[in-house]
């Protein structure tokens, strides 16, 4: 799975309820390690943040959805701000899924049942 997240607090606890769950994890915090991690490392999910200095995590979705292999993964993006009617249409274009930070808890239980996975009790 694939976590883009410049914020090294918000990147880090969302990683670490991810692992405890059983979920391999790879960390960027730029738009152009996030690109390269698709290129390079088996993904089966992608939590993007927006506004990250280096640009968008919506500046992920068209390359990640032009892999054949990824066109179909489940894709969330997570943020702290409101986004434009523009921002929430590349949202909604490329399927993914917006949550709002902090809220943890009900992303990685909807990424459970979007990939099948048993959530603990």
């Amino acid at each position: 799975m694939l976590i883009m997240d410049d914020e090294p607090a918000a990147r880090g606890a969302l990683v670490r309820v991810l692992q405890l769950r059983g979920y391999e994890v790879v960390e960027t915090d730029t738009v152009v390690d996030a690109v390269s991690v698709l290129g390079e490392s088996a993904v089966d999910a992608a939590v993007l943040d927006v506004r990250i200095p280096s640009g968008s995590g919506l500046d992920v979705l068209t390359p990640l959805r032009q892999h054949l292999e990824l066109k179909k993964i489940p894709v969330l993006v997570w943020t702290g701000s409101m986004l434009s009617e523009d921002e929430e249409w590349a949202v909604t274009r490329h399927g993914a899924h917006l949550f709002q930070k902090p809220e943890i808890r009900a992303l990685v239980n909807f990424l459970d049942q979007l990939l099948d996975r048993d959530t603990p009790n």
